[in-house]
């Protein structure tokens, strides 16, 4: 039993955490809801039915934490860590985050890294994607990899979705564009890359997953709400080491929090739509690429704050006490 303690938690990912940890609530002592925003702390926020406080995140509030989840601005929060009693564990859960910050831990792929104390990493949902894609086919001798993701609004909290639905309402009404987008410029029925590293992405899949291939992350705004969408091309031996559509496939079943959604190559592909909510990233067909011998295309979905965010999250906290 552990005393853990949410911070930001009227986020979206804010949110989902608490929401899991009051429904697995045999595992927690006690859980605070703290922030560092004026305008979030004094609010009533719903946890397990019932109404819970949100307090300010200050040092005497973080006494006795033994767990906390980070679920908001990284530079703010990363300032709090030091205030931690020693041996408790911090999860940041901000897509920011990087491998220079802590160990990113992946549920089913490398959970003994959740180790007591320190700073862990729940990922961005991108490289939990590719964590769950590319692990399982390391045995099938997998020699480089690259991937585009396109990653939906939601990673801009609820600001981004309101402003999404403002440009759209705007477009249509021809009443023009709102002027101070959170992405700058308008991504209604638009789509552009993302001025993040994708190096940063690359590190933190080979980080979790320990594969020492070529891997290039190339990352994509895309307009949708939420879901994360993956185009992943495999690169295997040529010849008699090439494993082939339906071994690939197979290998890829076998991956705790992997559904295999379809089999054939020309029937409709999974999209974000259909991972709403799920617990599992969705692969759609796998493909072999006539012109690149050895080489497939592999598209999968996942739900960026259910199994690319907060269960990701809560299934390493438990995983740190014990509880899994």
């Amino acid at each position: 039993m552990s005393r853990v303690a949410v911070l930001s938690p009227t986020t979206l990912l804010g949110r989902e955490v608490r929401d899991l940890l009051y429904a697995r609530r045999e595992t927690w002592r006690e859980v605070a809801l703290l922030s560092t925003d004026e305008a979030e702390v004094g609010t009533v926020a719903e946890a397990g039915g019932a109404a819970a406080l949100v307090s300010a995140a200050e040092p005497e509030a973080l006494a006795g934490v033994e767990l906390l989840f980070a679920c908001g601005a990284l530079d703010e929060e990363l300032t709090l860590l030091p205030a931690l009693d020693e041996g408790a564990t911090a999860i940041l859960l901000s897509p920011a985050a990087t491998a220079a910050q802590g160990q990113p831990v992946v549920a089913g792929i490398n959970p003994g890294a959740a180790k007591t104390g320190g700073v862990l990493i729940s990922p961005h949902p991108a490289a939990i994607a590719l964590s769950y894609l590319l692990a399982p086919l390391a045995e099938l001798g997998v020699e480089s990899a690259a991937a585009t993701v396109v990653q939906p609004v939601s990673m801009f909290g609820d600001k981004g979705l309101e402003d999404l639905l403002d440009q759209t309402r705007g477009i249509l009404s021809m009443t023009g564009e709102r002027g101070d987008s959170v992405f700058g410029r308008q991504l209604a029925f638009n789509l552009y890359p993302t001025p993040d590293g994708a190096g940063a992405l690359a590190e933190l899949v080979q980080g979790v997953t320990g594969l020492a291939i070529p891997l290039a992350v190339h990352t994509m705004q895309g307009p949708v709400f939420h879901g994360v969408s993956t185009s992943l091309f495999v690169r295997f031996p040529e010849g008699e080491s090439d494993p082939g559509e339906s071994a690939i496939l197979e290998r890829l079943a076998t991956q705790k929090h992997v559904t295999v959604a379809m089999r054939e190559v020309d029937g409709p592909q999974p999209g974000p739509v259909d991972a709403a909510a799920r617990e599992d990233v969705l692969v759609g067909s796998v493909q072999a690429d006539a012109g690149a011998p050895g080489g497939y295309w592999i598209w999968a979905v996942l739900d960026n704050l259910t199994r690319g965010g907060a269960l990701n999250a809560v299934e390493v906290a438990e995983r740190v006490v014990g509880g899994a």
